[in-house]
């Protein structure tokens, strides 16, 4: 069994969107079409969904329409920032594991990456 982690669903996502770009939990009825293409890129991640959201608040329809085409055409730097952010704040027994796990255990099923982690030492449960 392969551990898979899921978005929020897709009101959820808007809703999260919403109360960060508009202080409600509805887009702005002229922003509704483009918030749901927002939430689409981000794929209901969180912290995707937020770091998006941070860079819309207070701006024109042109400027979100102008956001979303560039995004089609180059990943977001904002939403990589702020994973970079997280990560950083790791400690260093943390970062060697994670970077562990992502490098040599992608798409393993997790019961066996944790007892091989555990029978490593890495990792106790």
């Amino acid at each position: 069994m392969i551990y898979r982690v899921k978005g929020l669903e897709d009101d959820k996502a808007l809703e999260l969107f919403s109360w960060i770009v508009f202080k409600k939990p509805r887009p702005e009825k002229d922003f509704v079409d483009l918030s749901k293409s927002f939430v689409k890129y981000a794929q209901g991640l969180p912290l995707a969904l937020e770091a998006l959201s941070f860079s819309l608040i207070d701006k024109t329809r042109k400027v979100w329409e102008a956001t979303l085409d560039q995004l089609k055409e180059n990943p977001n730097r904002r939403i990589l920032d702020t994973l970079e952010i997280g990560y950083k704040g790791l400690e260093y027994s943390t970062k060697k594991l994670f970077l562990d796990i992502a490098c040599f255990f992608k798409g393993d099923d997790k019961n066996r990456v944790a007892d091989i982690l555990k029978d490593s030492g890495y990792y106790k449960a």
